[in-house]
């Protein structure tokens, strides 16, 4: 069970690890349907030379970039079904699945709602 400090909707890590001994940037940005009523986070690394497929999540009412007490970033969805998914930064898997009998259900819908 992680402690959220903070939720933004865009963030750059410069420092990323991309595998093996490479490092790069990534780049986490939150984008909109075309009908505009859902979300979900895009994520796109630059290694020097080129820069990557976006990775995506699935869609969510709505989404953000959390950052840990301990400098960790997930990225959180949620959905209509009354449950909040978190997902490390990787995007591969998840960290936490948080629903609305939870007592930190409303604070982190507070922080993804508010995410700037």
């Amino acid at each position: 069970m992680n402690n959220y400090i903070s939720a933004t909707r865009a963030l750059t890590i410069d420092d990323y690890p991309l595998g093996f001994q490479k490092r790069g940037t990534a780049v986490y940005s939150v984008t909109k349907s075309r009908n505009g009523k859902q979300e979900r986070v895009e994520r796109t690394t630059f290694d020097g030379v080129k820069i990557s497929k976006p990775k995506t999540t699935t869609y969510g009412l709505q989404c953000a970039i959390l950052t840990c007490e301990n400098g960790l970033t997930y990225v959180a969805t949620w959905y209509d079904i009354g449950m909040i998914s978190i997902l490390k930064s990787n995007m591969q898997h998840t960290e936490e699945t948080v629903w609305n009998r939870e007592e930190r259900y409303t604070t982190i819908l507070d922080m993804i709602m508010n995410a700037e």
